[in-house]
Order: structure tokens, then sequence, then C-alpha cells
């Protein structure tokens, strides 16, 4: 890699380049590498009011290093003159070799803000205000590395470059200037950065537009396009997914809203804020992926039907044979177990409804949108008087379509070959660049299956530098007309997941006076005591389904140990998103929602455990690794450094604390109260 400070210098030997080029979506590209990075300074002036918290005096943040790497030459200037000569050069060459320079930044968002009042965009695409997923100047189209690979950019150099990410090596926390000087070291971090997303463009060359693929702008991105080619090229896949989706935008909204439930996660009341040892932790083995390849899904138009029943439970044999979807009325409903199941966010009316955490324990009344699988559920964990079914629908089960299955099935294989290779060889799975591509592949079909339609976006005014929100004029049939998964095959995902997660639940919990599971989220489960014996029962069930799979996929969808043993000596927790453990070696890990684990074990250390309760903890600014973004969309200025330091819009990022509030922790505690009163009567 060739690195140079001298823009004359960097603008030569471009100006004299050849480059080849391809064609993407009808724009000629340069088939070159190519990545930009700035790095800036914050100025952050605020004070804590009397309730302690910040109030902001004076934000603004100032680009003070500006990276591009083309190819194998990097460039390392200090100030904006100076970049956007460079840009511009670009340009020339753009309009005088008739092509366009394809250009990668990590955090596309954090960039753009700087750049919008600098540069003049021509347009730009985002799925939520302020965050690009990519944007257009004249002869540059720079794109998002991040939203196709995830996490950071040094999870992208691990994953896709030889070159990696360097870590340490520059102190964000000393002001500067444009002025200031940078050691060997810190020139070292700032090049790096540029040069890995130029050698990430290889990577994209080689596996998009040489294979003669669209380049994806998100992970998501990568699977459809080759979801996509299997649907047009299997004989009438897009006809029964346009004849099988929800008639109206009023429908498709319902069950999207309503129908669609995530992961079942929360914790047993009961148990909770106290300290249990002996426990043991299960996980299923690629849950969503699994219930993709081995359970039923609707493969028919929705068809109106009139469900039986006999005034409390529903009796109709199409309950057993069919995909079902129905609006219920439950009356005089409440929780079997001392696991409460039913999001509050899902239910479209309620009378006197109690909940404990977002969960409903009991109501007089409520109505909700269900599928046969959740109505099971209800079976396990609702008792009720009476029942009423409004407008209830039915289809065919089947399996998914080929052109999703055999892709899935196919990198899933890849991902299990990978992994046993690093076995036998003494290889982390995460420390194969293979491994960790094929991991990511596979959970994108979940996220593919689940993806809606969207009705508002979000839009960049150019000529105005403003976002704004935006509702689509297309017309609902426009919308849908290029559609090659059903969004109803995305309810049934998430309901068979949850379906399973929570059979094993009752299987070990099958009434109230049985509480042994303390904690469950998505695809795992924690209990107190071994549970093995139920484990292996549900385990057998499920290996048969896998018996016509490749042999690679033996043990899908079947729970496994958490962690090396599957036994911590301590286990708390405080309610969804919010637990700890101490596993077999001492090391203790905590999850909190919005919080870095790590953070809140370092600050609290032995006493980690106690802490942690719901008197509720704070965590200050620094100690809790946490940054917000501060936007500013008009001119600032400060002297840093010596240096009257300029801008016209930009980005700050600033520490702030984290804790978890006293009240919802209180509203909790009385929850919990009320649940122990239950197990009295």
């Amino acid at each position: 890699m060739i690195r140079t400070e001298s823009v004359l210098e960097f603008c030569d030997w471009l100006q004299v380049q050849q480059f080849d080029t391809f064609i993407d979506r009808r724009t000629t590209y340069f088939r070159i590498g190519c990545g930009l990075d700035i790095e800036t300074t914050n100025v952050i002036k605020r004070h804590r009011d009397s309730k302690q918290k910040f109030i902001y005096d004076h934000v603004a943040a100032y680009a003070y290093a500006f990276m591009l790497t083309i190819g194998d030459h990097s460039l390392l200037c200090r100030r904006w003159d100076e970049i956007l000569t460079v840009l511009k050069i670009m340009q020339r060459y753009g309009r005088k070799n008739r092509g366009t320079f394809f250009c990668w930044i990590a955090n596309c968002s954090f960039e753009f803000q700087f750049f919008r009042s600098r540069i003049k965009i021509r347009s730009a695409f985002a799925k939520k205000s302020r965050q690009p997923l990519y944007f257009n100047t004249d002869r540059i189209h720079y794109a998002d590395a991040l939203a196709i690979t995830g996490g950071s950019l040094q999870h992208l150099s691990k994953t896709y470059t030889q070159t990696q990410k360097k870590v340490g090596d520059l102190d964000y926390s000393v002001p500067r200037s444009w002025r200031s000087p940078l050691s060997d070291t810190e020139k070292e971090y700032c090049y790096s950065d540029t040069e890995i997303l130029s050698e990430f463009s290889d990577y994209i060359f080689t596996h998009y537009p040489d294979q003669g693929q669209q380049i994806p702008y998100t992970q998501t991105g990568i699977i459809r396009a080759e979801v996509r080619a299997g649907a047009e090229a299997a004989k009438g896949a897009k006809e029964f997914v346009r004849s099988a989706y929800p008639p109206s935008r009023m429908e498709y909204d319902a069950i999207m809203h309503y129908l669609f439930r995530g992961g079942l996660t929360h914790a047993c009341a009961i148990l909770a804020n106290i300290e249990h040892t002996d426990v043991y932790g299960y996980d299923l083995t690629s849950s969503y992926p699994a219930v993709m390849l081995q359970e039923y899904y609707p493969m028919s138009v929705f068809m109106p039907i009139t469900l039986q029943h006999d005034g409390r439970y529903i009796t109709d044999p199409l309950l057993h044979s069919h995909c079902c979807m129905f609006v219920a009325d439950f009356y005089d409903i409440e929780a079997s177990t001392m696991h409460t199941i039913e999001s509050k966010h899902k239910i479209i009316e309620a009378t006197d409804a109690i909940y404990d955490n977002g969960r409903l324990i009991k109501a007089k009344h409520i109505r909700v949108h269900l599928t046969e699988l959740d109505y099971d559920t209800y079976i396990k964990f609702y008792t009720w008087d009476r029942i009423e079914i409004g407008s209830a629908k039915a289809a065919a089960r089947g399996n998914l379509p080929k052109y999703l299955r055999e892709p899935l099935l196919r990198w899933y294989v890849r991902k299990q070959q990978l992994k046993a290779w690093c076995k036998r060889n003494g290889v982390r799975s995460d420390d194969l660049p293979e491994y960790r591509i094929a991991k990511a592949m596979v959970n994108s079909f979940y996220g593919l299956c689940v993806q809606r339609l969207r009705f508002i976006s979000p839009i960049y005014d150019a000529k105005r530098g403003i976002w704004t929100e935006t509702i689509k004029d297309k017309p609902y049939a426009a919308a849908t007309k290029n559609a090659v998964l059903l969004p109803q095959w995305g309810i049934w995902v998430t309901a068979h997941a949850r379906h399973r997660i929570a059979d094993m639940i009752h299987r070990i919990d099958p009434d109230k006076y049985h509480s042994r599971v303390i904690y469950y989220d998505t695809d795992s489960i924690y209990t107190i005591g071994d549970c093995s014996e139920l484990i292996a029962t549900y385990n057998s069930e499920i290996a048969a389904l896998n018996k016509d799979l490749p042999p690679e996929c033996d043990d899908l969808g079947l729970f496994d140990k958490i962690g090396k043993s599957g036994h911590f000596k301590r286990f708390k927790t405080i309610g969804a998103k919010r637990y700890i453990k101490e596993n077999d070696d001492g090391e203790i890990i905590a999850t909190v929602a919005g919080l870095n684990g790590e953070a809140y074990v370092r600050k609290y250390g032995a006493k980690a455990f106690d802490a942690f309760s719901l008197d509720g903890f704070l965590i200050a600014a620094g100690e809790a690794q946490k940054l917000t973004s501060i936007y500013i969309d008009e001119p600032t200025e400060d002297v840093i450094d010596g240096t009257l330091m300029r801008e016209r819009t930009c980005v700050a990022l600033a520490e702030i604390d984290f804790g978890l509030s006293v009240d919802p922790l209180k509203m909790y505690a009385h929850i919990i109260e009320m649940m122990m009163n239950r197990l009295e009567v």
C-alpha cells in the first residue's frame, strides 16, 4: 500500500490511471476499491440539573483528519479544502472517463452529517431518518459497508480483509485540531480504516458484479437476491405469492401489527430478584432455521371459515389440519401457571387487565388475533370462562417453497461443515472468516421472511438539506407486485419458534405449583436444577424431523447446553433482557438491554449480584461505555488546541449515564408480590 499526505501527489497519480468498469443498476462504476473516513473531535459542555440529568450548554464536533484510499494508494489530509479538492478531482476523472467511483464508508450516517453541507448531494436512500444506506454526488457513490456486514469495522476486517482494524491507537479523549500533530502510530490507525474498506471492495466485486449480480446494500439483501432468482426460475411461484398475499393494505397492517409476534422473552416473576444457585441453561440450535426447514406453513390462499366451538374451547378439526388465523374474545381469562405469555402490545382491546411486566396475568375480557399455534399456547398457560370467535381464515399446510428452503439448507450445511472443520483443527469457529460469513447468511433468512413493506420512507431533500418522512403514494397492489415471499410465512416462523419454547416451559412447569423455569429468551431457557431428562425427550421428538435432511443437520432445532457445561453457580434476573449469571469457573456475565454487560461487571465487581436488584442501579457516563449521537444542523465554531475550528453541520458522540429507573422496578416488585399471593390461593 502506497501512503501519502500530499494531495498533489495523490491527485497526480489518480489522473493518469485507467480503471476497468462494471455496470450495476444501470450505472457504470470503476472497478477499483475505494474507502473514505474522517476522524473528529467532540466539544461538549454540559451540567447536571437538580435531578442529576444532563443539560447541554454547547455541543459540537470537528473533523481534523480525512482518509481516502483508492486501490493501493492512500491519502491522509487534515483540512476540509484538501479533501474537497481531491473529491473534485475524482468527479472530474469520472466525467472524463464516463464512470462513477463506488466508495465505502463505515457508518454512513456519521460522515453524511459532516459532508452534506460541504458537497452537493444529489440523492440519498435511508430506512431511517439520518441513517442513509447510500448517497450520491456527481460521479461518486457512497455506501455503508457495515449495513452489509453487520457489527463494527473491526468485525468487518476480521471477516473480509487481510488488513486488520487498529484498536486503541488513537485517543479520542484528546481535543485535536487540524494542526494537532499525529504520531506515526496514530497515522497508521487512520490509514488502516480506509484500506480495510478498499480491500472490502475486492470481496464485493468478486462475489457480485463479477458473477453478474447486483451489489447488495444490506446483509438481508445478499440473501434476497438469491431467493428472488430462485423464485423467478420456479414455475408459478410469483403468481402464487401474488394471489395469496393479504388482499388489502388494511388486512396486511392488521396481521403484521397483531398477529406477528417476536420471540418469547420473560422472567418468572416469583423467581425474579432472587439469587439462585445450581442453575442450568439450555438453548435451541438455530431456532429459526430449524422451524423453517422442519415445520409447516400456509401454502394456499387463506379462505374465510367458521371455526366451531362449544362456548369455551374451539372444537373445529381445522385447527389441527390447516393454518388458521382468527380473532378471539376471551372472558375472565387468567394465567394457569406462574408464567405469563401474552404481550400487552398484541392485545387488540382489554377490560380490567393486569399485567406482569407487560405480559397478561388476567383480565375480564381481551380480544386478540391468534394462529392455531398461539391458541395451543393459550390452552397450556391460561384458563377462561367463555370464548367468542370473530373473523377466521384457513389455508392448507405445506413446506416452505424450495427456492427458500434450498438456499437456507445449503448455507446451513456450509456453516456446519466449517464448524466441524474448526473443531477438528482446534480453531475457534468465530475466528474463521468463512464461518462468520456462513453464519450471517443463515441468520439473514429469518430477517428476509419478516421484512415488512415500507409505506413511510425518510427522504433527504437535497435542495433544502433536510430529512422528511414521506408516505409512499405507491398503491398496495404495486407495492406487492414483485413479492416472492408471503408475510404469513414470517408470522408462522416466529409462531413455531415461540410454540416450541412455550411447550418446553410447560413440560417443566405444567401448573402454578411447579416453577423451575427462571427465565427464557427467544431460544433459551434457564432452570433451577437439571432438566436434562425432559430436554432429552424433547430432543428425540425434534431429531425425528431431521431424518430427511443432510447429516450436518442432525442437531438442528435440538436443545444444547449453554456454555461449556450448561451449569451456572449463580443466576439472577430482574426482568426481561436483564439477568446476571456466574459460570463454574467464576466468570460473571451480565445481560442488560441497552448496556454493555462487561461495563456493569467492571463497575460492580464482586458486588455484581448484590447491586443487580429491584433497587435499581446507575452507571455514570464514561463507566457505562454508552454513547448517544447529537446532530447539529447549524454552523458551530470553537478554538481547539489553539486553532479556530468551524463546521457547517456535524454530529457529536456524547457519553451518557445508564440506569434502571426506580419507579418501574417498584411496580415490578408489586407484581412479584401479587404473583406470590396467587401461589398461596
